[in-house]
């Protein structure tokens, strides 16, 4: 839109993805855990600013999980889950490696996936 295209040539993603009951969301919070894609910040300054568990991804370049004081808050921080050899990365050529990884959480308890 910034650039100029028409409406006319543009897509949602449920039309890109052919996913026409899907809702996509920028966050979610489940089981007092924010679940976050992550524009600004990290996943620990999130946990600390907001008092609240996170999960958080789009921070390519880091993986890992802080606790809060008192460990009853956490933030995960999983990084990305594609390599600087995919079509999607051509952008960040120049930027650090990027951190492969994915999170789960079990019983409350993050688990962070490093993927190879």
């Amino acid at each position: 839109k910034s650039g100029g295209i028409s409406k006319h040539w543009m897509k949602t993603f449920n039309q890109a993805l052919d996913t026409p009951n899907w809702k996509f969301v920028e966050s979610v919070v489940l089981n007092n855990i924010l679940f976050i894609h992550g524009e600004n910040g990290t996943a620990e300054r999130r946990m600390n600013n907001e008092s609240t568990s996170v999960v958080q991804g789009h921070l390519h370049s880091e993986g890992y999980i802080k606790y809060g004081v008192g460990n009853t808050k956490f933030g995960m921080q999983v990084g990305c889950g594609t390599n600087m050899d995919t079509y999607a990365m051509v952008y960040a050529k120049d930027s650090k490696k990027p951190f492969l990884g994915s999170g789960v959480i079990i019983n409350n308890v993050p688990i962070l996936i490093p993927l190879t």
